[in-house]
């Protein structure tokens, strides 16, 4: 290959491809990680949502269509102001409300609270649950997890630009 513009073209062709490799492994592994539901059957669920073909695969059009959708439906419902985005205290909100669902649907056995078993099927709560329960009960109260959802509204708020 002596040719320099055939190896650029190479080069470009290759890391395009690499590019949209990565682009498709991320979204799915997004989708995972923030896909609606929790526990057993998340990712199917998902991925019945997102794939809009029905060909069982992810593609980036698809995450962006389903990204797209889903921020629309949080301006709906949490965008008070209209403003087209959410402030801190409507993302504050916005987090209470699905941490309320959250809940509803971790604390399997409806006796109120969520223990540490009901909590290993969602990944990032069984990895914070000691913290999240400050009374140090083995179980995580509706208060305690609100409270969570709160502290994380607050940080998520001083991560994004104003």
């Amino acid at each position: 290959m002596d040719n320099p513009i055939v190896d650029k073209k190479l080069v470009r062709a290759l890391l395009g491809g690499a590019l949209a490799c990565g682009i498709s492994l991320a979204g799915v592994s997004l989708a995972r990680a923030h896909g609606p539901g929790c526990g057993a059957g998340k990712d199917a669920a998902f991925l019945t949502e997102a794939d809009a073909n029905k060909d069982g695969k992810l593609d980036q059009n698809e995450w962006r269509a389903w990204k797209d959708k889903r921020h629309a439906q949080k301006l709906a419902d949490f965008d008070q102001n209209n403003d087209g985005k959410l402030d801190d205290r409507e993302r504050q909100e916005m987090h209470v409300a699905r941490a309320h669902e959250r809940f509803k649907k971790l604390d399997s056995n409806s006796d109120g609270s969520v223990s540490a078993d009901e909590a290993k099927s969602a990944g990032r709560l069984a990895r914070h649950f000691d913290k999240i329960d400050q009374n140090r009960d083995g179980k995580l109260s509706s208060d305690e997890f609100r409270k969570a959802a709160i502290e994380r509204a607050q940080r998520h708020a001083q991560r994004s630009p104003k």
